[in-house]
């Protein structure tokens, strides 16, 4: 293995060395510029800020697609939503080449705890659609936050992709503040590319979030 060590005038020194695998490509590692040594960013990192939005106009969905599955393995994303309508609950679909996938083939489990300390359990096997959130207020200061990993199944890949992850939790004034967890799995050998996230009745008032990709 090859490698680069600068040495100290009294006998140690720093070592760069190359990586113990080949990577997918070259690798670049910006020196700082600036004279108090505060290390820079490297041009090539595994995890990627892809995109980012707020607003506050009325949209049916939040849909991302031809995500690049070639380069990043698995997406996360970060936000916020405020429904246009009180009491909803928010799902996702997978989608391919800009379609979504509908097939009766999404299985998922919610973990929870409600504001009054209780325990709930949801699950369903066999829906078009998966639940990444709990129903939540469309007032001032309510709506769902949540954190959402999603792994699509691309070409080459076995049967075992297509599935995601939740944290989150939802705010109601009426009944207070309920955290969740939750996993879904798409149940095809279907690839995809991409994922829309919506609710079961009216639009997305409010929304804020940011996109990252996970590289392969």
């Amino acid at each position: 293995m090859s490698q680069i060590k600068l040495k100290h005038a009294t006998g140690n020194g720093v070592i760069i060395s190359a990586p113990s695998s080949n990577p997918a490509s070259d690798r670049t590692l910006l020196l700082p510029s600036d004279a108090d040594g505060t290390i820079a960013r490297t041009i090539d990192v595994d995890y990627v800020k892809l995109q980012s939005a707020n607003s506050t106009v009325d949209v049916s969905d939040l849909t991302f697609d031809s995500l690049d599955v070639t380069s990043y393995k698995s997406f996360r994303i970060i936000g916020s939503v405020l429904p246009a309508t009180d009491e909803v609950v928010l799902y996702c679909r997978l989608r391919a080449s800009g379609s979504s996938l509908t097939s009766s083939s999404y299985q998922w489990k919610m973990y929870g705890t409600n504001a009054a300390g209780n325990a709930f359990t949801l699950s369903s096997s066999g829906e078009d659609k998966a639940l990444v959130a709990n129903n939540a207020g469309n007032s001032t200061r309510e709506g769902m936050r949540f954190d959402i990993l999603i792994t699509p199944r691309v070409s080459g890949d076995g049967f075992h992709n297509n599935f995601g992850f939740t944290q989150g939790c939802k705010y109601e004034s009426s009944t207070g503040l309920e955290g969740f967890n939750a996993e879904f799995v798409y149940n095809e050998d279907s690839v995809s590319d991409g994922f829309t996230l919506f609710h079961n009745s009216g639009n997305v008032s409010e929304y804020s979030y940011c996109l990252y990709g996970i590289r392969r």
